[in-house]
């Protein structure tokens, strides 16, 4: 992009003239495409795929300071309301690796029932009932991680003692707090396939009898898992062993290590951008086999641009909002039915900064609330006529109130795409949203040159596009990512 900085207003007159030919020569680094849109559906999702997750890691991890942890952070914060209820109907999951040494304390007496646990780890009643009504406050759906380990004692083939989990069940079904569905368990691939098979069938069975046998005004709470990182073996083994049992199964999917040094040069290629789809391939293709046919659905359980809690200035910054745009088109496209970010608060790829009062939205945030905005229930099939070099990727949903949405995501840093819809007549109405920044490092974001903010209220604003029409071509500009929305096409796969 050719930008004039503070710095170049510096210059002498031969920086100036300088300074004038590199931006035409950035001006003439426009490159033709021509995009090709099919009918047919290529794939599906659900209501409320754009979600995320609270984990509970504790104060003392350098990323999950600022009480970042589901005990401590401020559930009642203006702007995580308002950006929770923007994305209203997401799963809100509560899980992760520490989920398996929580103590559910329905006794009230400090977790004294069960010696040795952490205070940290001890989930008093009034701390329960204030995440369950942080869910039915946004309108978002509750998805709750069960400890799968501390009664085990230490062996990973003993079955599971569940009077703690029934403990839990039983208060939560008396009290009629309304709970979506429940994990139990998180990436214990050492729990062998059929134990952990055996785990789900007892809980499955406790879970209709508890919440059948109380007074339960809302929907049976679904059952969801294992929650592992991509295991084809594990979920060929264990599928088949819990397919009445439950409704839904999760993959998670980190493409490199937050740690590594090299996430700043490769977060924005093409090859970092296609390793999770690669990833998953042999989960997905066990779920189509063991799982779809049998009405379960795939959900991304855990899923964001970096593991180990993401990298500083890069995962939360503008940079890492190409990958998620990408992802999250992506996993449309592969019948994924819950894109679970982690996390919403906590982390170096929070959607909000833990370290600000109110949370402040990181850029994408705001990525999250226009693909809601946007972006229907099925993918279609977008691709460039003649194969790029993956730097500009272009993605097709139907319309979430009708008509097409193409997505352009291009981490190419020098050239615009002048882009051609084939098909498409002059003289459409189209509406342009165009996120960019003014850096990389930006942890701010732009709508159409307008940087985003919450409102005093904390919701996130309404988000316009600009209203044109096509005239036979578009430019996607240098690291931008753009939702052109035509509302008058409607195409045979958005019809079904």
């Amino acid at each position: 992009m050719c930008t004039q900085t503070k710095e170049t207003s510096m210059y002498t007159t031969t920086g100036l003239l300088l300074a004038a030919l590199l931006c035409l020569a950035d001006a003439q680094n426009v490159s033709q495409v021509t995009v090709l849109v099919r009918p047919e559906a290529i794939g599906r999702t659900k209501l409320g795929y754009v979600s995320f997750n609270f984990d509970w890691h504790k104060n003392d991890e350098p990323s999950w300071n600022f009480n970042a942890s589901i005990m401590t952070l401020r559930l009642g914060d203006r702007n995580l309301l308002g950006f929770a209820k923007r994305l209203a109907g997401a799963h809100v999951r509560v899980g992760g690796s520490e989920a398996d040494m929580v103590i559910y304390d329905t006794a009230g007496n400090a977790c004294s029932d069960y010696p040795g646990t952490d205070p940290a780890f001890c989930l008093s009643m009034s701390r329960w009932k204030e995440i369950v009504n942080f869910t039915q406050a946004t309108g978002t759906k509750l998805v709750f991680g069960l400890n799968a380990m501390s009664s085990r004692q230490g062996n990973n083939s003993a079955p599971l003692n569940l009077t703690n989990i029934e403990e839990f069940l039983r208060y939560t079904a008396t009290q009629n707090l309304p709970v979506y569905g429940f994990e139990l368990g998180n990436e214990l691939p050492h729990v062998p396939p059929a134990v952990m098979g055996h785990d789900y069938i007892g809980l499955r069975a406790l879970i209709n009898k508890m919440f059948q046998e109380a007074t339960y005004t809302h929907p049976l709470p679904l059952l969801i898992g294992p929650d592992l990182n991509p295991d084809p073996s594990y979920l060929q083994q264990w599928l088949p062993l819990v397919a009445d049992a439950i409704n839904a199964t999760t993959y998670h999917n980190y493409v490199m290590e937050g740690d590594s040094p090299v996430v700043a040069e490769q977060i924005m290629t093409p090859g970092y951008l296609d390793e999770g789809p690669i990833q998953i391939a042999g989960v997905m293709a066990a779920w189509r086999t063991l799982g779809q046919p049998n009405g379960i659905d795939i959900w991304a359980g855990e899923i964001a641009a970096c593991w180990h809690s993401g990298q500083a200035n890069i995962t939360d910054r503008f940079e890492g909002t190409f990958w998620y745009a990408d992802a999250l088109a992506a996993r449309v496209a592969l019948n994924t039915s819950a894109f679970c970010r982690q996390a919403a608060i906590g982390g170096d790829y929070e959607l909000l900064d833990r370290s600000t009062d109110p949370y402040r939205p990181n850029p994408d945030a705001y990525v999250a609330a226009l693909f809601t905005d946007l972006m229907g229930l099925t993918a279609l099939n977008a691709s460039l006529s003649v194969p790029g070099s993956g730097y500009f990727r272009p993605w097709a949903q139907c319309g979430r109130k009708g008509g097409l949405v193409l997505l352009f995501v291009n981490i190419d840093s020098n050239s615009t795409y002048r882009t051609t819809v084939s098909s498409f007549t002059k003289g459409l109405e189209m509406e342009v949203y165009e996120l960019s920044a003014d850096s990389l490092s930006s942890a701010e974001i732009k709508l159409n040159g307008e940087i985003l903010m919450p409102l005093a209220d904390g919701s996130l604003p309404e988000m316009t596009g600009v209203k044109t029409s096509y005239s036979g071509s578009f430019d996607i500009k240098p690291l931008t990512s753009v939702f052109v929305a035509f509302p008058g096409v409607e195409l045979a796969g958005c019809q079904q």
